[in-house]
């Protein structure tokens, strides 16, 4: 924050006014004249509290944007506000899990699930990696299938190669055809295999490997599928599906399963409001509210131009329309949210309770903005005492610090 904006009275215009007070001062003592005096304690003193305001307005604008904030958690038109949240609940999270998307519609959902989807995977015999070569020595062609595309991959076998080492040619080969299929070297010790595996599940990712030229596929025995790629197969609400894909969504996808294991047991997928999230945000808006209340208490007399009581005067119309939800301004002008009392009500009456934070907060917003835009100075004086002949018009910390200052000037001269 600018310290110079803090004040629209210019400076010079308060130091002349005191040069002035200090003048009648001189021609009214019975002392003799005054030929000089210090404005270092004038200046001193205009410091602090400019220094002093301006922390404070940080404070003050900080405080009032965390209320905003808290606020706007209960503002419907946010998509991914506390009152849109909701929340996906497993009778059995181990088989299946869910998550809900902002405003999904509650329900409950009956699933079963007879197989997960998985991926084709073949893999070669457990061999010892300084083992001879099983390829035949020269070049080699084979062809990698998925669906209607295939591919023609090489390989060349030297005579001198081991069993790991041409594993680890056929690997790279694989891997350079960019076909949706990865190959990997397993190691046991000595021992090592070659695994070849879809990238995704699903009947449709089934994959063949055809020796062309040569017999490196039938040697290293790639060709028959160790796992056979399937889709998930399972019922919702008593109706067959199929998935190619361990997740599908429900609700025009505001709602996503994932699968885990087989369950032929039925799992309970039930789709509700979270009310535990806000709860916790309405604890959220309460303890703000009453920290920027307990701020602006505490620093009155520092903002005490400012019409700052407009947030207890909005708290106070909520009133009759929170207390029912367990929400109460006390006496001090706190706010206390019980809640037990909280969860009944909103358990009993959910849109009444969103009805009443919609406006409370619609008009901590609209408060929180007029704070925001007034000027910085308007902090200081007000339009009319700043316009006055007389700088001890207003009570006001700031005016007071004339009033002080003048007292040391004045003092000062008598000593001299």
């Amino acid at each position: 924050m600018r310290l110079d904006r803090v004040n629209h009275t210019p400076f010079s215009h308060r130091v002349g006014r005191y040069h002035f007070q200090m003048a009648q001062a001189r021609l009214n003592t019975p002392v003799e004249p005054v030929f000089t005096y210090s404005l270092q304690p004038f200046y001193a003193r205009q410091q602090e509290w400019v220094t002093e305001l301006s922390h404070s307005l940080s404070r003050l604008y900080r405080f009032s944007a965390e209320l905003d904030e808290a606020a706007r958690e209960f503002d419907p038109a946010r998509k991914n506000s506390a009152v849109n949240k909701r929340m996906a609940m497993s009778s059995h999270p181990e088989a299946a899990t869910a998550n809900a998307l902002p405003e999904a519609v509650s329900a409950t959902y009956e699933l079963s699930v007879y197989k997960l989807a998985t991926g084709q995977t073949n893999r070669s015999p457990w061999g010892h990696r300084d083992a001879s070569n099983p390829v035949q020595a020269g070049h080699q062609e084979f062809t990698l299938s998925i669906g209607e595309q295939e591919k023609i991959l090489t390989l060349y076998s030297a005579p001198s190669d081991t069993y790991g080492s041409v594993l680890r040619r056929m690997a790279a080969a694989i891997n350079q055809s960019q076909m949706g299929v990865t190959a990997r070297m397993e190691t046991n010790h000595e021992q090592q295999s070659l695994v070849v595996q879809t990238t995704l599940t699903g009947a449709k990712q089934a994959f063949t490997l055809r020796d062309r030229v040569g017999n490196s596929i039938r040697a290293l025995g790639l060709q028959q599928a160790e796992t056979p790629a399937g889709d998930a197969e399972f019922s919702l609400n008593h109706l067959r599906q199929h998935s190619q894909t361990n997740q599908f969504t429900i609700e025009n996808g505001q709602v996503r399963v994932s699968l885990h294991q087989v369950s032929r047991e039925p799992i309970r997928i039930e789709i509700v409001r979270d009310t535990d999230h806000m709860l916790q945000q309405s604890k959220t808006l309460v303890h703000r509210y009453n920290r920027l209340l307990a701020f602006l208490n505490e620093h009155q007399d520092v903002l005490a131009t400012q019409k700052l009581d407009t947030f207890q005067r909005v708290a106070r119309a909520a009133e009759g329309r929170l207390r029912p939800f367990g929400i109460e301004l006390l006496s001090n002008g706190e706010l206390s949210l019980n809640e037990s009392a909280w969860r009944e009500a909103v358990d009993m009456d959910y849109v009444g309770f969103t009805d009443a934070m919609k406006g409370l907060t619609r008009q901590f917003r609209e408060e929180t903005l007029q704070l925001q835009k007034a000027p910085l100075g308007s902090y200081s004086r007000s339009h009319e005492e700043t316009q006055s002949d007389n700088p001890y018009i207003s009570q006001s910390w700031s005016s007071l610090h004339y009033l002080y200052t003048a007292k040391t000037g004045l003092f000062l001269d008598l000593l001299w």
